[in-house]
Formats: C-alpha cells, structure tokens, sequence
C-alpha cells in the first residue's frame, strides 16, 4: 500500500504545483509593454513637451482599450527632462535601469536628445526622436526618427528662395543645439540652391532685442532673412522686425507652426513663412488625398480629449509611439528584435506622413511630407507662389 500512498501524494504534489503556477505562467503572459518618453514638461520646450505627453496618454489609453499589444496592456512612463541636457541624461537612466523600459521616445528638443543618444545605444534601446536635427541619426543603429528634420525644411525654404530669386540671405540662428544644427545645414545646402549667405547672427536664448543683428542683415543687402528657434525667440524676431520696418521675406523653423507662436505675435505674424507639416493646413488637402483623413481623425481625438487643437508636435509623438507599438505586435519585446523591426518598418501611414525606414534611412519621412504655408491673418495657409 505504501507505493500508491507515494504515488497519490506525488501526482497532489504535482498538481497543486502546476495550480500555483498558473497564476504566475497567466502574469506573465500578460506582462505590461513599458515605454519610456523623456519630454520637456516645464523649460523653454515645455510648449512642445506637454502636446506631446497628452498625445501619449491619450493612445496608451485607446490602445488599452482595445486589449493593449497582443493582450499585453501598455504602460508609458514619462519622464520630465525640464527642457535640460543633464536631466534629460537622468530620465533616460532611469527609465532604462530602473523602469526597465524596451523603448524609448523623445526628447523633445534637440539637445536633450542628442544626450540621452549615448545612453540609449549603451542600453541597446530603440529611440525614436522627436527632434529634427539632423546629427540625432547620423551612424546610429538604434535611433530612429518620428518628424521631418531640419535639413528637410532648409532645403524646402531654399527651393521658394530659389523660385522668388532672392539669392542672398541673412541667417539668425538661436545660440544652441537645434540653431546651430540649422546653421550648419545652411551652410552646406545654400550653395547647392545658387544661393549665397551674407552673414550668419547667433541669438541669444534668452534675448531681448535683436535689432542689431538685423540691421547688420539688411545692410549688407540680404533679400530674405532666415530664423532658427523657438518659439519666443522667432516671436522676438517677428517683433524686431515690425519694429524696424524691415521689408524682407521671412522664413522661420517648423516649430513656430503652432498656436503659442500666433498668440505672442498676433497681426504681426502676418507673412511669416514656414516649411512645415501638412496637418496645419490639413483642411485645404484635397478630399482625395488620404492623408487628410488620417489626420483629421488624430485632430478629432485630440479635441475631444483635451478641447483644444493640437500642434506638430502631437502628430510626431502620435507616430512614434504608434511605430513602436506596431513593431512590438511583430516582435515583442526583445531589444535587438524589436529594433529590427522598427528598422523594417515600411509604408507606415503616420499622421505626419508615409514612414519607410531602411538600414542606411532612420528619418523615414519623404521629402514632400513638408509643405510651404505662410501666415495670413491669423491662419496658415498653403503658400501658393
């Protein structure tokens, strides 16, 4: 009797075993997907930064409502980085190491960004930037891109320089990362458009005048004036300007497509040129154009959500997030697969535009993505000559 005794106590043994670890096989099946966003909530980008953090929380929400990733729920941890390199440097530290995220998006500005790049390489953790600059994907294998770059707008503005015959051009350039990125741009693309660069003015970030610089411009007998900054800054510029009387075609980063940029600027704003996304002037697409739709709908998310309109740089987080997401239904969570399959992401229809990432293209977004528009009492409109 002594052996079906054992035999009875073992298989209750085995049983109650495999009923213990049913609940611990179901958690883990069903383990969150975390990612992890460094943005600029508070600072000079903050803006930009809490646009894009309503934006995340808005699709982590949606996405979990229709049973996450492949049954697994969504959890982005998002990390202030106060519009600053060194913080932004702490944030990707712990979201790596602590919160033992397997992605990674951000930072808003181009700075932080280019920070938190070594870091993210070291972690072999996907990053998809938020930031144009073009040096945040140059050579590396684990950041990717989710908005236009500077050298995309540059080159669309030097095209209508071109076409108005306004072959020299004085540049302003905001004294940091994304300004000097601009700059350096400038240099290398202008001459490729027959188009000379009469002087090149740093701007303070923290200016309050710039009138100097821009009388130093019109002296030396520029036809149009080139500003790379943000949005209190191309705000100063446009004041200055009006102030002085100057009369020259002015073309600003894609950044000041937004609302806080008119609210500092008003009726002054009026003419200001950009080589920005579609999605400002997403209501004059044709009816055809299938990325009208697709953005009208992120639009009417957004609005119902927050009761506001939102700005570029929600579209570019909507997409980031939604590359990643897309990947991970493919890949799970592995790193080194996950960012394989970012890499072959390819015909993404994002808000922004059509995404086709390859091996030697982590910027994705075509050339026509960008649009000329200009100002006109108060709205953007497609530019039309």
């Amino acid at each position: 009797m002594v052996a079906p005794v054992k035999t009875a106590i073992s298989l209750i043994s085995l049983l109650l075993c495999l009923s213990l670890g049913l609940p611990a096989q179901a958690q883990a099946d069903s383990a969150p997907y975390v990612v992890g966003a460094i943005l600029s909530l508070s600072g000079p980008d903050a803006g930009f930064g809490n646009s894009q953090r309503d934006t995340l929380l808005m699709l982590q929400s949606e996405i979990n409502r229709k049973g996450g990733i492949n049954g697994h729920p969504l959890n982005v941890i998002i990390e202030d980085d106060h519009s600053i390199n060194s913080q932004a440097v702490k944030a990707v530290k712990k979201l790596i190491e602590q919160d033992r995220v397997r992605a990674l998006i951000g930072s808003t500005g181009t700075g932080s960004t280019l920070s938190v790049i070594p870091f993210a390489t070291t972690g072999q953790t996907p990053l998809v930037s938020l930031a144009s600059g073009a040096a945040i994907t140059a050579g590396n294998k684990w950041v990717f891109r989710a908005c236009p770059t500077d050298t995309m707008a540059l080159n669309r503005i030097l095209q209508q320089l071109h076409f108005d015959q306004s072959f020299k051009i004085g540049m302003l350039f905001e004294a940091n990362a994304v300004g000097r990125s601009a700059r350096d741009q400038l240099r290398t693309l202008a001459p490729r458009h027959k188009i000379s660069i009469v002087t090149e003015e740093p701007v303070a970030e923290m200016a309050t005048d710039v009138s100097d610089q821009l009388e130093r411009i019109q002296r030396l007998g520029a036809q149009a004036i080139v500003f790379w900054g943000g949005i209190t800054s191309s705000a100063l510029v446009v004041k200055n300007i009006r102030q002085l009387n100057i009369n020259l075609p002015l073309f600003l980063s894609s950044e000041t497509g937004n609302d806080s940029f008119l609210a500092l600027t008003g009726k002054m704003a009026d003419g200001v040129k950009l080589a920005a996304s579609k999605f400002l002037v997403r209501n004059e697409l044709p009816l055809s154009d299938p990325q009208r739709t697709i953005m009208a709908s992120f639009a009417g998310s957004f609005r119902t959500a927050f009761g506001r309109e939102p700005d570029t740089s929600a579209i570019y987080a909507s997409d980031a997030l939604q590359i990643i997401v897309s990947a991970m239904k493919k890949a799970g969570v592995d790193s080194v697969a996950l960012r394989n399959e970012i890499e072959k992401t390819t015909a993404f229809r994002g808000v922004t535009g059509t995404y086709n990432y390859t091996p030697n293209n982590h910027d994705g977004l075509p050339n026509d993505a960008l649009v000329m528009i200009t100002n006109e009492r108060g709205r953007w409109r497609f530019h039309r000559k």
